[in-house]
């Protein structure tokens, strides 16, 4: 149990963090951050951290511009080790709960190749918009 000293030491770290923010993106990251470790949930290693933070702070960035496109790397697959690490914790579960996962799983895997086909089709539509740019540049040009 944490005293009284221990818990407004932690709150001046915390307001400290904070205090150096200077995005949406990263207040949003530390957020979720913080709700993990309240809830003692385990927290990623330093690398897959930083690649989280570096997805809140893109993903909050497009929303707001609503121009910035998404890109296969924001949606890339987990790596070998988290798969493994999953893996060994639904083999783990009871046979209803290993039952949602592989359902909920199968969502995930849905979502993924939805996003997939937007993202071509994305890349599509920015071929397309380039390409139709073009044409009335050049036929603006040959009019003059």
């Amino acid at each position: 149990m944490t005293t009284l000293d221990e818990r407004e030491v932690l709150r001046q770290q915390i307001d400290a963090i904070i205090s150096k923010i200077d995005n949406r993106g990263d207040l949003l990251f530390i957020q979720w951050l913080l709700k993990r470790i309240t809830s003692n949930k385990p927290v990623p290693d330093s690398e897959e951290l930083k690649k989280l933070r570096h997805a809140f702070v893109r993903v909050e960035k497009a929303l707001r511009d609503k121009t910035a496109p998404l890109t296969p790397e924001d949606y890339k697959e987990d790596d070998e080790v988290h798969i493994e690490e999953v893996v060994i914790y639904e083999e783990r579960l009871p046979g209803q709960q290993r039952r949602r996962v592989c359902k909920l799983s199968s969502y995930g895997r849905k979502i993924e190749k939805l996003m997939d086909a937007l993202l071509k089709l994305q890349e599509a539509w920015n071929v397309l918009e380039r390409e139709g740019t073009n044409k009335r540049t050049r036929s603006s040009s040959s009019a003059g």
